[in-house]
């Protein structure tokens, strides 16, 4: 009798031991809320500008909140960006983004984790900034102006995204 109240004891304190190792390792894979909630407000700020950013020749429809990951010294909350073509007789479609921020939610940077579009996001906001940059480059005047050169020579959607969501408050 003895022998099985010894095994017992000893299983449930190994066990016991296991969990008390094992949950600052879980808490760690948590973002924090207030970081999730300080983002998730900022995209909800943005909604429009995200959208004229990643199709910005769609009629936006709305984003959709999918979920939050962990990733390394920060968290993606990830959504989907809803929208009708501009052309292709108002097919409706979606692209799924995933937003990366820092453990105190703070934006880093936009990644595409998925679509159903021809076109990907960021491709055409992209060429009409190349676009711009030759307007730029061919006007003496303009070309002239060295800091509005280097910043649309420079500058891509994502970093675009990048100014609009620091300077949102």
């Amino acid at each position: 009798m003895n022998c099985i109240v010894a095994k017992r004891s000893f299983v449930a304190l190994v066990a016991a031991g296991l969990l008390a190792t094992a949950t600052p390792a879980f808490a760690g894979d948590i973002a924090n809320p207030q970081a999730v909630e300080k983002a998730q407000g900022l995209i909800d700020k943005c909604q429009s500008s995200i959208a004229l950013c990643a199709h910005p020749t769609a009629q936006f429809n709305g984003l959709q909140f999918l979920r939050t990951e962990r990733v390394d010294d920060g968290f993606k909350v990830i959504y989907t960006l809803n929208y009708t073509a501009f052309r292709g007789c108002g097919m409706r479609f979606r692209s799924d983004l995933a937003f990366v921020f820092d453990d105190d939610g703070y934006y880093r940077s936009v990644e595409v984790c998925g679509r159903n579009c021809t076109v990907a996001p960021f491709v055409a906001t992209d060429k009409a900034l190349a676009a711009a940059c030759c307007l730029i480059r061919n006007d003496p005047g303009l070309a002239s102006n060295n800091e509005m050169f280097r910043f649309i020579e420079s500058a891509d959607a994502r970093e675009l995204m990048k100014f609009l969501f620091v300077y949102t408050k």
